[in-house]
């Protein structure tokens, strides 16, 4: 074995007889890399340098690269890790001593004759603000056996929250995607093209969106800076409160993916010990569909309002409905986007409009647009365009009706707001209109 060991500068090093005994680590640079053979196998060491602890704590932080492989093969793996040394007073003598070793990150990257790629890696936290204690990490898998490649990714953190306080607890989760080979699993006129699941503990996930699958298999992992992030676009934060979760889900399309194709995810989710609730604390349901398209399976279709889809196909929907059992609430919310040349929905990217539903202990209401947001198409050809937009509220929630125009008002006669009844949950609103334009004059051919 031969190990190659170039000069090491420090600059700025302090130190003191006294606590704090490294007052300032310095600056710690190596005139070349730290490496060579051990064994017959390639290592490097790419990073020297001392961190400062508290008291009498002091640890050198090392980042070690090992290569290991034939023409045929490769296998690299880095690894970052620290020694801890610690400062004893013995007979009035300060005494440097051995006091743990601790890997802080590894990362592993293996490609065997292009078939089979595993790139992944894991990561140690500690005193996190969001997350404590704990660990996490990603990974994914290619494999080029078959006539298209399969390609999947997952994601686990597991932790304690709070930990060494009276409110400490456990978390853990685990997220996998994978993409099928071929046309996938052959179900009548459908294929299921991929699918996704994960499982999750003492975490609450966030509700706006949700990455479909990957196409293709990528040759770089996440590389995630966040212990809660997952490839399937989720993030996890704890929260006592929710127990054992689970998430499942599906690609499809039809034999002809530019027909139609979407994604499903079901999830279910229970109260923890520490909850005022017992049993299932709600069931989720969320997708998306595409009409004339060819999918991207790595876009995100985010159910944020200010974020709508950018949409090359036809027509996209996005759906989520969730039934909350703690609150006995069962809530709802789709988006449609419309984008076939002449006919485009007037919204943000073709957003044709949203509906909303709600149905509750107290309140309840439909919302198919609103008079500020109402479903709306345009159909236009150069300077003549047609316009038509609607909306329909029903529930004891509904937005207040907006002023009738004048041109209809003198049509129709007297109009009366029946707040009362709206309130009530017997009432409604409903508009619409439309409009044909040459470019100039415009003419308003009907509203009510």
């Amino acid at each position: 074995s031969k190990l190659n060991l170039p000069d090491l500068k420090v600059q700025g090093l302090k130190v003191s007889n006294q606590e704090p005994y490294i007052r300032n680590v310095g600056f710690w640079a190596t005139e070349g890399e730290i490496g060579g053979s051990v064994a017959g196998f390639g290592l490097s060491i790419d990073q020297v340098k001392m961190q400062g602890g508290s008291g009498n704590h002091v640890g050198l932080n090392l980042v070690a690269n090992v290569l290991l492989g034939t023409n045929n093969f490769n296998i690299d793996a880095k690894g970052d890790f620290k020694l801890d040394g610690v400062i004893d007073l013995q007979d009035g003598r300060q005494r440097w001593n051995y006091d743990g070793f601790r890997l802080n990150e590894f990362t592993i990257d293996t490609d065997i004759k292009d078939k089979f790629r595993l790139k992944g890696g894991i990561k140690f936290f500690e005193d996190h603000s969001t997350f404590g204690t704990g660990f996490y990490g990603d990974i994914e898998l290619a494999l080029n056996f078959f006539d298209s490649p399969v390609g999947i990714a997952a994601a686990a953190s597991f932790g304690r929250s709070n930990p060494g306080m009276h409110n400490e607890f456990r978390y853990f989760y685990v997220d996998m995607l994978a993409n099928l080979p071929g046309a996938g699993i052959p179900l009548g006129g459908i294929n299921i093209n991929a699918i996704r699941g994960g499982v999750y503990n003492r975490m609450s996930r966030n509700e706006q969106g949700v990455h479909s699958f990957p196409a293709t298999p990528s040759n770089e992992p996440l590389g995630m800076d966040n212990p809660g992030q997952t490839p399937s676009g989720i993030t996890y934060s704890p929260d006592i409160n929710t127990g054992l979760g689970f998430l499942a889900g599906i690609h499809f399309s039809t034999v002809n993916e530019k027909l139609i194709s979407g994604n499903v995810t079901l999830e279910v989710a229970f109260n923890s010990s520490e909850s005022s609730n017992s049993g299932i604390k709600k069931i989720a349901m969320e997708g998306s569909a595409r009409i004339l398209d060819v999918p991207d399976m790595e876009d995100n279709f985010n159910y944020n309002d200010s974020l709508p889809p950018d949409i090359e196909g036809i027509f996209v929907a996005n759906a989520r409905f969730v039934y909350n059992f703690n609150d006995r609430e069962f809530s709802g919310r789709f988006d449609a986007f419309l984008n076939a040349g002449i006919v485009r929905g007037m919204g943000p990217n073709g957003r044709v409009g949203q509906g909303k539903l709600h149905f509750g202990r107290d309140k309840w209401y439909v919302y198919i647009g609103t008079p500020d947001h109402p479903f709306g198409v345009r159909m236009g050809l150069g300077p003549v365009s047609f316009d038509s937009k609607s909306y329909f509220c029903i529930g004891t929630e509904i937005p207040n009706m907006p002023r009738v125009p004048a041109k209809a008002q003198s049509i129709a006669g007297s109009v009366r707001d029946a707040g009362p009844l709206r309130e009530s949950g017997r009432g409604m609103v409903f508009g619409s209109s439309f409009k044909f334009s040459t470019g100039d004059p415009r003419i308003l051919l009907f509203r009510a």
